[in-house]
């Protein structure tokens, strides 16, 4: 019996893709998904922290678009 495919909320999302955030403090930037999980994905901002290594955090699907 084939699996039935869960209807997918990150269909076309890959890593390397340039996604816009619509919500929280980080609303109207333009970050770089470094990766993809089940309902979110890990996502490096453009802004550097007083060490020099790029920010990163963790958006749910409902947090960005494409």
């Amino acid at each position: 019996m084939p699996e039935e495919k869960e209807e997918g909320r990150l269909d076309g999302i890959e890593v390397d893709d340039v996604v816009k955030v619509t919500k929280g403090e980080h609303k109207g930037q333009n970050v770089k998904i470094i990766a993809v999980y089940t309902n979110s994905v890990a996502v490096e901002l453009n802004k550097k922290q007083d060490d020099g290594t790029v920010e990163k955090t963790i958006l749910n699907y409902k947090e960005f678009t494409k």
